[in-house]
């Protein structure tokens, strides 16, 4: 209770629950510590939860396969590693880009069937990378036919709606799950309760326009730059212009944006695998800006 309390009052004005953890016992002890806090601070606060949507990850290792060589070292059976949503497999093609781990091991499709993946890896770390189970997959050339909302998802609903005033909408990126939620969450007597669309995916950002066509429907409309699957997707080359271009969208359509943190972590580790080298340039850089600043300070 006393971090929720120094938060409030220190002008923290929402409180983000995040439903792919923890459970409703859990989210009621928070929303509950809220409410004293702001009742014994005199402030608001509101409340936006977010529905976990898919989970696109790797599966558990030891339900995987080690890779098995011969006297030379060459590959004679390459290492496998379960999916937690095979069904994506029959969106995948042969050539299409896949990442694991927020980036940190790129690689392309060679082959693909409604079971298997076959990926080549193309690079990771100096020194090697490890690959462990219920990690993130990306993948940005893909059109997977996943809807956003799950059954769990449709279950914490019912939660939201009774304690939060805006629902955050994971991996958003198609208009029939915008109109889905709109419809679940009228169903359930919450029309009025805000939707903030969560961009994270190359799909979600191309699908833009049409998402908040359809979510301005509702009462009350945010966007969400969402963590680091943004830079995952669309590359670090492109993150400056992708985000630039999400703000200059939303700014027309009078939409506030949340701009969310992990985004730059990401990015560092993506810089970091590709070029070390401007990796050490950004932190004489950063270095040089803490100097400066800490010698304007004194003065």
């Amino acid at each position: 209770y006393l971090l929720v309390r120094e938060l409030v009052a220190a002008g923290m004005d929402c409180m983000r629950i995040n439903c792919a953890h923890d459970g409703v016992a859990e989210w009621e002890r928070m929303i509950e510590n809220l409410r004293r806090a702001r009742r014994e601070l005199g402030k608001k606060c509101r409340v936006l939860m977010d529905i976990g949507g898919p989970k696109l990850r790797t599966g558990p290792v030891d339900e995987g396969t080690p890779a098995t060589f011969d006297r030379k070292g060459k590959v004679v059976k390459p290492a496998a590693i379960g999916c937690t949503l095979p069904e994506v497999f029959s969106d995948v093609r042969a050539g299409d880009r896949i990442w694991f781990d927020d980036g940190k091991i790129a690689g392309i499709v060679r082959g693909a069937t409604s079971d298997r993946l076959k990926v080549e890896l193309l690079s990771d770390r100096p020194g090697g990378e490890k690959l462990r189970g219920e990690k993130g997959i990306n993948l940005p050339d893909s059109q997977l036919k996943l809807s956003c909302i799950t059954e769990k998802d449709q279950q914490d609903l019912q939660f939201i709606v009774k304690h939060a005033h805006m629902v955050g909408m994971s991996f958003v990126q198609e208009v029939a799950d915008i109109h889905r939620i709109q419809e679940m969450v009228s169903a359930l007597g919450a029309p009025q309760i805000g939707i903030v669309l969560k961009i994270e995916t190359r799909r979600g950002f191309e699908m833009m326009p049409d998402l908040l066509l359809a979510a301005m429907r509702s009462n009350a409309v945010g966007v969400m730059i969402a963590r680091g699957d943004l830079a995952v997707e669309c590359g670090y080359e492109r993150l400056a212009e992708v985000q630039d271009e999400i703000l200059w969208l939303c700014e027309a359509a009078h939409i506030p944006v949340i701009w969310a943190t992990q985004v730059g972590a990401v990015l560092y580790q993506l810089l970091r695998r590709v070029n070390p080298w401007v990796v050490r340039l950004l932190r004489r850089m950063a270095s040089r800006f803490r100097s400066s600043a800490e010698a304007m300070s004194c003065s």
